[in-house]
């Protein structure tokens, strides 16, 4: 494969191939640094060729520690190994980034440059070969690149000349990155400080400027930790969580917001319903496209609070027109209502007049038993089985003119 193919939008932000270049106190040997000034650990007879390292045994490690400009976001090595005087196989030696393999010699991505006899050294047995890494992330401005020749043959030695390192640069919202793209930040720029990633899991996203509300974060973001904003779950337009009843406003799709605690603003969305209100059962309308939860003894409401119901198994009414109440459940008598209401239609009782204790009907001359304030029932007929309330006028036996006492009690 072609390095101009594999290096397509990379850029060349290292190259060491003179000797003056690995002597600039980034490249060592079995840890001795080399510096300006000092003699260059070459093999002899290269041809021209400039190499730095004539390693001779394993334990001595070829190193390059260097320092970025700037930071990047992925980066390709590339180098030429020279596998010195009778290597049997090279294929035991391995360039190393920040510590791990990153590729080993004969694969398939690797690319020989030349096969020459004698090139160094004093052997016929001479092998060139252009080692071009996997991309690797770069997390910091540091960067290690190793190589740890397997040596077995006496005599053999190895070094490495054209050392290069290219990279991608990071979008200019990033501190750090994984790619280029603005949705590859895994850091931000104080310029761009919020990170907005998309789910729990991730750990890039994009970087944006202070939105001056909702903690920073962009609309359908929420604040999930210090200068990172997570995405909201959807169908949340706004939220203060990832939860879906964290939910602050609605997607279009889901316009009515339905609150549980009517404390708190936070809830789910739900695509409307019903012909009315949109709202689902249980819940009332309390502003355009919030709903809220019914006190909990209503099927149906138009408010929070228990004189609010719509519906319920008993719902008991001031007066018949009245369309909210208070909900009981069934007394086990009186038809299933409270005293002092009557069952004017299933499942709805209607408040009996003020003097009656029961009754059959809202009307002043439909008691059936009497409040303790209006203690005397009085009838047409002896028949009737509901009359008027009165309180007693001090004579007559407790009943008013016109009535006489027909049983007490």
């Amino acid at each position: 494969q072609n390095d101009d193919c594999i290096l397509d939008g990379y850029t060349l932000v290292y190259s060491a191939s003179l000797p003056a270049d690995f002597l600039d106190g980034s490249w060592s040997i079995g840890g001795t640094v080399y510096n300006s000034g000092d003699p260059l650990p070459e093999p002899p007879n290269c041809g021209g060729d400039n190499v730095f390292g004539y390693i001779s045994t394993t334990n001595d490690i070829l190193q390059l520690n260097y320092i970025y400009p700037s930071q990047y976001a992925l980066c390709l090595a590339q180098v030429d190994a020279y596998f010195i005087d009778d290597w049997e196989s090279p294929s035991g030696t391995w360039l190393k980034i920040e510590g791990q393999n990153v590729v080993k010699t004969y694969y398939d991505h690797l690319q020989d440059v030349s096969s020459l006899n004698d090139r160094c050294g004093s052997s016929t047995d001479d092998k060139i070969i252009r080692l071009l890494s996997e991309p690797f992330q770069m997390l910091d401005n540091t960067f290690t690149m190793a190589f740890e020749p397997e040596i077995s043959q006496t005599g053999a030695s190895f070094g490495v000349g054209n050392a290069m390192i290219y990279c991608t640069s990071c979008h200019s919202s990033c501190a750090q990155c994984i790619n280029s793209a603005a949705n590859g930040c895994q850091s931000c720029d104080v310029a761009t400080p919020f990170l907005h990633v998309e789910t729990l899991t991730d750990q890039e996203g994009e970087c944006y400027v202070d939105s001056g509300n909702n903690g920073g974060c962009q609309t359908g973001y929420y604040l999930a930790s210090a200068n990172t904003c997570h995405r909201c779950t959807d169908p949340c337009a706004s939220c203060v969580g990832v939860a879906a009843t964290d939910c602050l406003t609605c997607e279009s799709w889901a316009s009515h917001l339905h609150v549980n605690d009517n404390t708190n603003p936070e809830g789910r969305c739900e695509p409307p319903v019903g012909p009315n209100t949109g709202c689902e059962s249980g819940y009332y309308l309390d502003s355009p496209g919030v709903c809220k939860r019914c006190h909990t003894t209503c099927k149906s409401c138009s408010g929070p609070n228990e004189v609010d119901c719509n519906t319920c198994d008993f719902l008991h009414v001031t007066l018949s027109s009245d369309t909210t109440g208070v909900c009981y459940t069934d007394s086990g008598t009186n038809n299933g209502c409270q005293l002092g209401y009557y069952l004017s239609e299933p499942g709805e009782c209607t408040r009996c007049n003020s003097s009656c204790q029961t009754c059959s009907g809202s009307s002043v001359s439909e008691c059936i038993a009497c409040d303790l304030s209006s203690p005397m029932l009085h009838r047409a007929v002896p028949e009737d089985p509901y009359g008027s309330c009165y309180s007693d006028p001090g004579s007559n036996n407790g009943c008013q003119t016109g009535h006489y006492l027909a049983s007490s009690g």
